[in-house]
């Protein structure tokens, strides 16, 4: 397992999977701030190599210059965390990489696209070509959502939500949801990234769409200890007013910069999104939670991730 040293790598070494400079018998690492073994002896200090690769990654992306600009911030923010992150493979974490800044870039598309916001369902899609209503059994019983109409391809179903036609359709005809549906939305676009479009069809087949609805078999959603945000993460802002303001809990997209993206809101600072939560003057003030959601890649046979 490569575990990835919160540090960032200030051994230097080169090699990723070094322990203490290939020298066990003269020198340790007691601390496991510098060297961390899951399995193997490990020393994450391939930090160079890492980079290098997400800009050869950035410049090959339409907008090269800003794409490297986020790779590398991604990139940064786990390589340098004082957090611990774990990873299988090295293609495992270069996917993550991959994968957030599709997160972000998507988030944003969703925000443009302006659809609207609906806290009591999780989404309808009247105007589909590929969704059609049904209901979804969560945590609170059956929801309203949708799935995938016979005979059509997962792929295909979640490019319709991404396209500028889509947001052209008549307003009882595009697609409506909520903050949570959101982020799901983007998360199930952004792997499409990362994945063979036949393995991701056939991962999706049978997924309605609705909520944090990711089914067992699928890539699964986790929630992280408390540490610092990287773009990408999901965070949520808790509203102990709910039942007085037209957002409950809003689910958000961390964009990098404390900027978020909330469906209903849009793209603000933390600082604006709370506000938002707040303009209806409760008695006690939204607050973001410490706590990041995510996809964890670990989840997935690694077999998939290798497109």
């Amino acid at each position: 397992m490569l575990r990835l040293d919160p540090l960032g790598f200030e051994a230097g070494d080169p090699n990723l999977y070094r322990y203490v400079g290939n020298s066990p018998t003269n020198a340790t690492d007691p601390s496991g701030l510098e060297v961390t073994i899951g399995g193997d002896p490990v020393l994450p200090s391939g930090k160079e190599k890492i980079y290098e690769t997400v800009k050869a990654v950035g410049a090959k992306a339409k907008n090269p210059k800003e794409t490297t600009e986020l790779l590398l911030s991604i990139a940064q923010g786990l390589l340098e965390s004082k957090h611990t992150f774990e990873y299988n493979s090295l293609i495992q974490l270069q996917k993550d990489i991959i994968l957030r800044a599709a997160i972000v870039n998507y988030a944003k598309l969703l925000n443009e696209l302006n659809y609207d916001f609906n806290r009591t369902v999780l989404i309808e899609f009247k105007g589909s070509k590929y969704w059609v209503a049904g209901n979804i059994q969560t945590e609170k019983g059956p929801q309203r959502g949708i799935g995938l109409k016979p005979g059509v391809k997962a792929a295909d179903a979640i490019e319709e939500i991404f396209d500028p036609k889509t947001a052209k359709l008549g307003k009882d005809q595009r697609p409506i949801f909520e903050c949570a549906t959101a982020q799901t939305i983007v998360y199930r676009r952004a792997l499409l990234d990362i994945m063979n479009r036949d393995d991701y069809n056939e991962m999706f087949k049978n997924t309605p769409l609705g909520g944090f609805y990711f089914p067992q078999g699928t890539a699964s959603i986790a929630t992280g200890k408390e540490r610092a945000f990287v773009p990408g993460d999901g965070r949520m802002i808790f509203n102990p007013d709910s039942t007085v303001r037209a957002f409950q809990n809003e689910n958000t997209i961390y964009l990098g910069g404390n900027m978020y993206y909330g469906h209903g809101i849009g793209i603000r600072i933390l600082e604006g999104m709370i506000e938002a939560l707040n303009e209806s003057n409760p008695k006690k003030s939204a607050s973001p939670s410490k706590q990041p959601t995510y996809i964890d890649l670990k989840s997935l046979p690694e077999k998939l991730l290798r497109k």
